[in-house]
């Protein structure tokens, strides 16, 4: 039996419009497709919400969150370790590299746009510090520090 569903794979969107009910969907090749369900997952500043014109609500948390790798000198046991402070949370989660080594988690950190702009200017040795303090050394110190970035919180309702 032939599946009703048909992938499409590598297509690109060069538009879209609702009319009646239905929604037409260009593609790059010159192709056209209609339904009457039109599922957006193509990120925060959908162009297909856009083409269709969905409104939204969003408002700015005025935080970012600080995400990274670490190495800890204790094992994380395969446990999630998270913090609260009156500035944010903190939240230490377990990876399994490939090595198998049980030191490395990924860090997501959630604080004030200013204080997140005081973190990401530190070098990685103050930066592990703060992180140390943060998380009371409940995994001991940190080590190493690879890819720290920070991205602003946003809430958006489609």
């Amino acid at each position: 039996e032939q599946s009703p569903v048909e992938l499409i794979d590598g297509a690109r969107i060069t538009g879209c419009k609702q009319l009646s009910g239905t929604y037409t969907v260009e593609l790059e090749d010159g192709r056209s497709l209609s339904a009457g369900l039109l599922v957006g997952c193509d990120g925060a500043n959908s162009r297909l919400r856009h083409w269709v014109g969905l409104p939204t609500r969003e408002w700015d948390y005025d935080q970012q969150a600080i995400v990274c790798t670490v190495k800890t000198s204790q094992t994380h046991r395969f446990t999630a370790w998270q913090r609260f402070s009156t500035t944010g949370p903190l939240a230490f989660l377990p990876l399994l590299p490939e090595s198998g080594d049980e030191h490395y988690c990924s860090i997501v950190w959630s604080q004030d746009t200013g204080e997140a702009r005081r973190l990401m200017a530190l070098d990685d040795t103050d930066f592990a510090a703060e992180l140390e303090r943060a998380i009371e050394r409940e995994l001991g110190s940190v080590e190493s520090i690879s890819g720290r970035f920070a991205f602003p919180l946003r809430q958006r309702h489609a």
